[in-house]
């Protein structure tokens, strides 16, 4: 079976993008202990798939660097 590195990566980047917004929503009405949680949750989540979207493997057509290409605002930059 083979499998698209980059496509995975495209959809949990476009996926983790949706949940941000959803977030950013409703983030004014959480309680400053529940927010905080909430935005670091989310931002370490974000800065590892904004990590994994910057691996290659030279010898797999389907694994390129993406880095530049695919990012994750964080919340936390956003306030």
């Amino acid at each position: 079976m083979r499998v698209s590195v980059d496509g995975m990566r495209r959809n949990m980047t476009a996926d983790i993008n949706r949940l941000r917004e959803a977030i950013t929503s409703i983030i004014d009405e959480l309680y400053t202990d529940d927010k905080q949680e909430i935005i670091e949750s989310f931002d370490a989540v974000a800065c590892n798939q904004n990590s994994f979207n910057g691996m290659y493997d030279d010898e797999d057509e389907d694994c390129n660097d993406l880095g530049d290409q695919l990012k994750i605002e964080l919340l936390d930059e956003c306030e």
